[in-house]
């Protein structure tokens, strides 16, 4: 229930991996250099709303914040709960979920940029084994995390902050490599 709940992601992880199942069988990536322009779009687009939705969010945080001070969305005095704005919650959270797919189309585009590169391809194609088996490596990851993290595992979810968890996934990365 953890990934398909409310606020679970395994319906957005099931996207991600059909929309490089449709990539993969269209062979959009065997040919990078007639589908330039559709690579460009998606660098600039997803770089574009990557940047723009988070400030879109401030944006209708701030007048939020105001609004509420100023008596709105206020019944009877009372201020209202968290639970009882349905709409804004399901708002931020769609905003969060397009927000996820702008960035996976920015990197996209960007890795694709950095492949046409010299450096960049030389750089990169050290990658391509992990990337021919991206639902192994995924798989492992999950496997490697859900022991690191959860009960049944050492328990350590919530014992560590980005600075550690970072490091972490990048020695699991390094050790699938």
């Amino acid at each position: 229930d953890a990934q398909f709940g409310f606020f679970g992601r395994g319906y957005q992880t099931f996207a991600y991996f059909l929309l490089g199942l449709c990539a993969g069988r269209c062979r959009l990536f065997e040919s990078i250099t007639e589908n330039w322009v559709l690579f460009k779009r998606m660098l600039r687009w997803g770089g574009l709303l990557t940047i723009g939705l988070p400030l879109l969010s401030a944006l209708i945080a701030f007048v939020m914040e105001k609004m509420s001070k100023n008596g709105a969305g206020t019944e009877g005095g009372q201020q209202q709960s968290f639970d009882q704005m349905g709409w804004q919650n399901i708002f931020g959270l769609t905003r969060y979920d397009v927000w996820n797919f702008s960035m996976m189309f920015f990197y996209i585009g960007l890795f694709v940029w950095l492949y046409r590169k010299a450096k960049g391809k030389r750089i990169l194609s050290k990658l391509e084994p992990v990337g021919r088996m991206a639902l192994t490596s995924y798989v492992t990851q999950t496997l490697f995390g859900t022991f690191i993290f959860f009960g049944f595992g050492l328990g350590k979810l919530g014992d560590f902050g980005n600075s550690i968890t970072l490091p972490i996934g990048l020695a699991v990365f390094a050790i699938q490599m």
